[in-house]
């Protein structure tokens, strides 16, 4: 099958998510919910471990959207992050070929690596270290996905950190009641060729999700190639009709030949995909090795739910490059080496540096939601506490003359004790952080306060550099109250009014402070808005913030 770009669906997509239409419920949604008593609509549904949304997005005190699987399907998006674009309020930067690895900045956050915005795969962080450094290497692929919920300055109090700007929420495909299996290939030029295998059912109490998605493409240059594969897996076991446990497991693999400089105007002119033989660019590859495993409990009575999880992950994320020393890069492609030394030829010349980093990240979360009524008020109380530990390596060497270094060889092993001509820093992150909102419902207004207190301290042990060794006791805490205050006024026909203003907060890049003690980004998020449902099948959205 071709798989060639859909621009101009995808345009007029993003046109009527702006207005709503993509992400909204059905009109009969809309019915039902005009319907229901009020006694009815204070009961608490089921909160998963996993979701962001507390019921409807409708229910939201604040500007959100939502791509479904329907709206992915209907989209046809060649990557995830072309399907992302289609969400108003996200901007986008394509950081690999395969358009893969996140590029996302929310309300103005810079996208470089997506370091400004709290990702989350059913619930678990996925930013490398949100603590030391919240770089992200990962982003699961479109084809396993059945939601991505994305909160724009809202939801500050029971996820964090990284919450000044927004959090999105990556949901990936879940058992179904009946056995369903898709397939899917797709070719197109460049060498992009993508496939997909997954299958979901239920026997008895039992149910499982499992999926396959990989893809191969060549980039924009002609050095540039990539693949990459991902696997996931599900298993939910019922225990009972108040009990619930699930287990996941994700891994991803990349290899990619990755380079981020530029052409200069004059290469450009001469030829516009031509790297090969430029300081040897074609020997700058990345690698990355991901994987994720969550363990998840429920429990729920008709207004008590408790939701627990234990996670971790693991980013081994080296890369390596030719060492271009001092070319200068404006006399392109018109230069000399100084000194041929310095040309990378294999075998005979020049050298690669490798950048290796590895991060491993350990956290616990439970969390309560309970419902009642105190006379004419209606309450949705939300509490819970979530730790985490986190560790990365940071560590730099440089290969012997003419070696090619590679995923499996960079100069140093883990836990070797030569580091000669290296240079390795450790850190590691400890937090804990307690949150309670709730949810007053008086009528048709619903006042939400609630606040979140996290208490995190990083620390940069120990550096190696050049055979030296010496000791770094640099310890950095932290202490942060983020209150919120949000409402939401459903009282019109047919439109709901929303306004929240919050703390959020994100915290100080560790891995290329120079000094300690780190200062976290603070912020003041506020905002004002309406969305409306003017006619069946029609939604629209708008706030200023």
């Amino acid at each position: 099958m071709p798989m060639t770009p859909r621009r101009k669906p995808i345009a007029l997509a993003a046109a009527l998510m702006a207005a709503g239409s993509l992400w909204s419920a059905p009109a009969a949604a809309q019915e039902t919910a005009e319907s229901t008593t009020a006694e009815e609509a204070v009961k608490l549904s089921p909160v998963l471990v996993e979701g962001t949304f507390v019921g409807p997005i409708e229910n939201t005190a604040g500007a959100a959207r939502q791509l479904t699987g329907e709206n992915l399907d209907l989209l046809r998006p060649v990557t995830l992050q072309e399907a992302l674009r289609a969400v108003p309020g996200l901007r986008i930067i394509d950081d690999d070929i395969s358009g893969r690895r996140s590029g996302i900045g929310l309300r103005g956050a810079p996208s470089r690596r997506s370091r400004k915005v709290l990702l989350l795969e059913d619930g678990v962080p996925i930013n490398a270290s949100p603590y030391i450094d919240s770089s992200a290497h990962y982003t699961p692929p479109f084809q396993r996905l059945e939601n991505v919920e994305v909160l724009l300055g809202t939801g500050h109090v029971i996820y964090g950190p990284l919450n000044n700007h927004g959090i999105i929420n990556f949901r990936s495909i879940s058992p179904s009641a009946t056995p369903q299996t898709k397939f899917e290939l797709g070719y197109g030029n460049d060498d992009n060729y993508q496939r997909h295998l997954s299958h979901t059912r239920t026997v008895g109490d039992i149910g499982i999700a499992l999926a396959y998605t990989g893809a191969n493409a060549d980039g924009a240059f002609d050095v540039e190639k990539s693949q990459y594969d991902d696997f996931y897996g599900e298993i939910e076991y019922r225990i009972n009709q108040q009990h619930s446990i699930e287990f996941s497991g994700t891994y991803l693999r990349e290899r990619s030949n990755y380079d981020e400089s530029n052409l200069t105007p004059q290469e450009y002119a001469l030829a516009p995909r031509r790297k090969l033989g430029r300081f040897g660019q074609e020997f700058n590859t990345i690698a990355v090795n991901f994987s994720k495993f969550d363990l998840k409990h429920q429990w729920n009575s008709d207004n008590i739910t408790v939701s627990s999880s234990i996670y971790t992950t693991r980013t081994d994320r080296p890369r390596f490059t030719v060492d271009p020393d001092e070319i200068d890069v404006d006399s392109l492609p018109a230069f000399n080496y100084e000194d041929p030394a310095y040309e990378f030829i294999p075998g005979e010349s020049g050298v690669q540096i490798s950048r290796s980093r590895l991060y491993n990240l350990y956290g616990a979360e439970s969390r309560v939601a309970v419902s009642f009524e105190t006379g004419d008020v209606s309450h949705r109380v939300a509490f819970g506490v979530q730790g985490t530990r986190s560790f990365l390596d940071d560590l730099e060497t440089f290969g012997d003359i003419g070696e090619v270094l590679s995923e499996g060889n960079r100069g140093y092993k883990f836990g070797a004790n030569d580091l000669a001509e290296a240079s390795l820093s450790k850190y590691q992150s400890t937090s804990i952080a307690g949150y309670a909102q709730d949810a007053i419902s008086i009528g048709d207004l619903e006042i939400t306060p609630g606040i979140r207190v996290e208490r995190y301290s990083v620390r940069r042990e120990l550096r190696h550099e050049a055979g030296e060794f010496f000791f770094e006791n640099e310890r950095d805490v932290n202490t942060l109250a983020l209150p919120s205050l949000s409402f939401l006024y459903s009282g019109l026909a047919k439109m709901q009014v929303f306004a929240n203003v919050a703390r959020g907060y994100t915290p100080a890049f560790a891995r290329t402070a120079e000094d300690f003690p780190l200062s976290p980004e603070t912020g003041i998020d506020s905002q004002i808005g309406f969305r409306a449902a003017p006619a069946p099948g029609l939604k629209f959205e708008a706030a200023a913030f």
